[in-house]
């Protein structure tokens, strides 16, 4: 649609021009066309072409108007400049050609002031219908600052338009990029979203879908770019907050898309020995036994964690954990472990692609089943920053210390303190991810001594060490579930010697410095039944090597104190249930 077609003919002085003048003025255009076609004869031949091509055009001839009128620009009595871009754009905007019909309405605008205002006008709207709304809205913006008091209905009729269409438009190209989003085709989805803000420049949904797109593509640098201008934008309360929670998302940090959620996990399984540390014991539980010790078990886990919103790029949790872990067989029953912990932690996002947060927590852990009884105590902090390097890879460094309480002369031997210091360097690249990770640990908990039912042998167990780990984690998230594969290595050397006392003399022997090699990995697969319903796979393996005299693991275990090798399996089935 354009303002006004073309204008009344140029005044032509020729007398054999009359007739066709005549017949256009009275509206015979077919007549008038014939009549200044025959007269198109030098020196006029410009002034006949010019009538002609009007005349063929307010017949519905376009093409043939703009034929005409290009010739008549390069004859001898070319018309006026400015009338003869403002009808051939006229020509050319009939034609769907509206690029050119932009440029030539442009061209009239900046020839003849006299008709600026109209030339703008259908300059806007040849650019409206030819796709670029930004370009629209700036030529109106120039048709407004150039129109007189008597044009103001003209340009407010425009801008109407403009409004109108753009939202029709953008609303059908936001539903198409819904389509290709919801059947997992990204990059298409995100170009649909980026038209439809062309369009619609005030509306931020679609802004925020593109960033969504771009969030599923792995580009974290696109989406966070157009989810902080979508709340630049119009938005309803919903949609902000859902840009906030993926801005979140983004920053990786403490999830907030749930002010509060839940989680319970039933799993049960399989574990080769038991009485060997290296999954879920938080220390390690000195035991003696020459038995074999293999064990179903069972475990369960509670989870409750309730997020409070003080504000954008502020996260913060309070969590309560609950974790038994169930032996099923006699001689490991007394191994079973029961574990509660309440946790807080608040996290500052200082810019889109750097946080810090810091975390508190309590736990009191509990041993037993028939003689179930306090285990340790402990309180600890942590605090730690992580940087986005890029749209694939993030850096996170964390500290933290531990204090520690053993409960009753048992196990008066855990009581101490932990420090640990980790670096874990992240990849992302959409449903893929790695983690590649170095940690230092001081455990500086106290020496266990157990003596042997037999004979009277007292065996002294250190249990301080310094520690040093290196691990790769890779997962891989896919329609039907996740999988993950971990593996890696520990080096502990422990402070204190371990030996054995016996004979009414105190004889020590066995003594040595322990250090312990430990090789660890597993795998985990998980898939969703329904919404709230997760089933999972998980198998853990450590072996692991200490300088001892012999083989801890299985039947005939060394009674050595520093026999401390051992290889450990444990594989777990279980469901999830989330809220």
């Amino acid at each position: 649609m354009i303002a006004a077609l073309a204008l009344v003919a140029a005044v032509v002085t020729a007398p054999d021009l009359s007739a066709a003048q005549a017949a256009f003025a009275q509206g015979d255009y077919e007549r008038a066309d014939t009549l200044a076609t025959a007269a198109a004869q030098p020196p006029n031949d410009g002034a006949a072409l010019y009538l002609a091509g009007l005349a063929r055009f307010r017949a519905g001839r376009a093409q043939a108007a703009l034929d005409a009128l290009d010739r008549a620009e390069h004859a001898p009595d070319r018309p006026a400049p400015g009338l003869f871009h403002y009808n051939r754009a006229a020509c050319l905007y009939e034609l769907g050609r509206f690029a050119d019909a932009e440029a030539d309405y442009l061209k009239a605008a900046e020839i003849d002031p006299s008709i600026a205002t109209l030339s703008l006008v259908n300059a806007s709207y040849a650019a409206l219908d030819g796709g670029s709304p930004e370009r629209a809205r700036e030529i109106a913006a120039r048709a407004r600052a150039a129109a007189t008091a008597g044009e103001a209905d003209l340009i407010a009729d425009l801008e109407t338009h403009i409004a109108g269409n753009g939202s029709e438009r953008a609303t059908a190209e936001y539903r198409e990029g819904l389509a290709d989003y919801d059947g997992g085709r990204f990059a298409q989805a995100r170009e649909h979203f980026h038209r439809a803000t062309e369009l619609d420049p005030a509306d931020g949904r679609s802004l925020i879908m593109s960033g969504a797109s771009s969030y599923r593509l792995g580009e974290r640098g696109r989406a966070r770019a157009d989810l902080n201008e979508a709340l630049r934008r119009r938005l309803d309360d919903e949609d902000a907050r859902t840009a906030r929670d993926y801005l979140d998302a983004l920053r990786g940090g403490l999830p907030s898309r749930k002010v509060w959620e839940g989680a319970v996990r039933l799993a049960a399984g399989f574990d080769n020995d038991p009485l060997q540390t290296g999954f879920f014991e938080s220390n390690e539980i000195p035991r003696f036994s020459t038995v074999e010790n293999a064990s179903g078990v069972a475990t369960a886990d509670v989870v409750v964690a309730v997020r409070p919103r003080l504000g954008q790029g502020v996260g913060t949790e309070l969590a309560y954990t609950f974790n038994q872990i169930a032996y099923l067989t006699d001689p490991a029953s007394d191994l079973s472990l029961q574990q509660h912990e309440l946790s807080t932690a608040l996290e500052w996002a200082l810019r889109d692609d750097f946080r810090v947060g810091v975390a508190g927590l309590g736990q009191m852990t509990f041993t037993g089943v028939s003689r179930f009884r306090g285990l340790q105590n402990a309180i600890g902090a942590s605090t730690w920053g992580s940087f986005d390097e890029g749209d694939w890879t993030s850096t996170r460094i964390d500290l933290g210390l531990t204090g520690k309480q053993g409960v009753g002369a048992e196990f008066a031997y855990l009581t101490g303190s932990r420090a640990d210091v980790a670096a874990t360097q992240q990849l992302h690249i959409r449903s893929f991810s790695m983690d590649l990770g170095y940690r230092f640990r001081a455990e500086m908990i106290g020496t266990s001594v157990q003596t042997v039912p037999f004979g009277g042998t007292q065996l002294v167990d250190p249990f301080a060490y310094l520690g040093h780990a290196f691990w790769a984690s890779t997962r891989f998230t896919g329609a039907y579930g996740t999988f993950e594969v971990n593996g890696g290595y520990e080096a502990r050397d422990y402070l204190d010697d371990s030996f054995s006392v016996s004979g009414a003399d105190e004889r020590v022997s066995n003594r040595r410095r322990r250090h312990d090699d430990r090789l660890f990995g597993g795998f985990a697969a998980s898939t969703q039944l329904t919404r709230n319903l997760t089933l999972s796979l998980r198998y853990d393996i450590l072996v692991n090597r200490s300088n001892s005299a012999g083989s801890n693991s299985g039947r005939g275990r060394s009674s050595d104190s520093d026999a401390r090798s051992y290889d450990r399996h444990v594989m777990l089935l279980g469901t999830t249930v989330t809220w």
